[in-house]
């Protein structure tokens, strides 16, 4: 078992009836006139308590790790969307409009959701359409 002695001041206001500790003795003229001092001695008896070790293990979901892995990084070193994108978009374009609506939408989701970083929905979605036009023209786009 542990001792431990806590040792100070009590400073008893008798007219109010409050008072106060300190661990230094106060000077005479720090008291007020109807303040008494008093030297203040506690004896603390601490027993020994064993502390279980706990075994754990934790999992930490991929998805996780690569978030805070993406958070570590720099703006300047994430991959860019434009990237993703352009893997996701089809060589051979849907000629009729509400497939070709539907594929932007597709490839606009799929790029939010894979892309590492946070793009702007309105500009991905913006940068599929035009894309894909070009590729429906026929024009060589960097993939």
């Amino acid at each position: 078992m542990t001792e431990k002695t806590i040792s100070g001041w009590i400073v008893v206001d008798w007219r109010k009836g409050k008072h106060r500790t300190r661990q230094s003795k106060p000077k005479a003229s720090e008291l007020g006139s109807n303040e008494l001092l008093a030297k203040l001695a506690i004896d603390v008896h601490v027993p020994e308590v064993e502390v279980p070790e706990l075994a754990v293990e934790i999992d930490v979901p991929e998805p996780h790790v690569r978030a805070a892995t993406l958070e570590a990084l720099d703006e300047e070193q994430l991959p860019g969307w434009t990237d993703v994108a352009n893997e996701l978009i089809p060589s051979t374009i849907p000629d009729e409009p509400d497939e070709f609506r539907n594929e932007i939408n597709r490839i606009t989701v799929r790029t939010m959701t894979e892309a590492s970083t946070r793009p702007d929905p309105e500009a991905v979605r913006e940068y599929v359409d035009e894309t894909m036009r070009a590729v429906a023209a026929g024009e060589e786009v960097d993939a």
